[in-house]
């Protein structure tokens, strides 16, 4: 039971109460129960995603408090901020693969070495990719936007065949429900998630 703040009958977990509409605080939730999806799982509708939120952010967005207490215009900011970022979050690839990762049991390793769950380690070859594109980046740019722009192509290539490995891991755990078979995956998206790096870093864009 989740009992509301006001009234204390059970909210049934609602960001309103049903029983005296007064909004409830932001809970401790992860993006699928925020947005009402369901189970947990990498491959979504993202226009199922954008629909939960306009619904919901419409129900708490703080124009709509703005003459009621000061703690429910607090609540109204909470609960916005949590549908931004449980769609942010369920909207990106990469972000969507990592909190499943996590979920799952395993930490993605970042550029800096590190070992994720399972206790391997991103190879060495990758390593030495990173540091040849970083090369190839700045040669690219004293030879104008085209060059730029091709070094950009091949390792969005690189990107999308990778992340193809990432989504068949989540295809075979999503229908046999063994976490097992994600392990596999998990530098796959560490090389991904450089990917997204680099490619941010080339057009000019910071990176979230």
């Amino acid at each position: 039971m989740t009992p509301c703040w006001s009234c204390q009958q059970d909210t049934l977990a609602e960001p309103v109460c049903p029983a005296c509409g007064k909004l409830q605080p932001a809970r401790p939730r992860d993006p699928f129960t925020v947005l009402g999806l369901g189970k947990p799982r990498y491959h979504l509708d993202e226009q199922s995603v954008d629909k939960a939120w306009r619904e919901l952010s419409r129900r708490v967005h703080p124009d709509r408090f703005a003459k009621a207490d000061a703690r429910e215009r607090r609540f109204a900011l909470e609960q916005t901020t949590q549908l931004n970022d449980a769609r942010k979050t369920l909207k990106h690839p990469t972000r969507r693969a990592e909190f499943l990762f996590k979920q799952a049991g395993y930490t993605v390793p970042g550029e800096e070495a590190g070992k994720h769950g399972a206790g391997e380690v991103l190879p060495l070859e990758f390593y030495e990719q990173v540091m040849d594109d970083r090369e190839a980046l700045g040669e690219a740019r004293q030879q104008g936007p085209e060059a730029v722009q091709k070094l950009a192509d091949r390792v969005l290539a690189q990107k999308a065949k990778t992340l193809s490995l990432v989504e068949a891991a989540f295809t075979a755990w999503e229908s046999s429900g063994d976490a097992k078979v994600l392990a596999p995956a998990v530098v796959e998206l560490a090389k991904v998630k450089y990917f997204d790096r680099f490619i941010d870093e080339v057009e000019g864009r910071p990176h979230e």
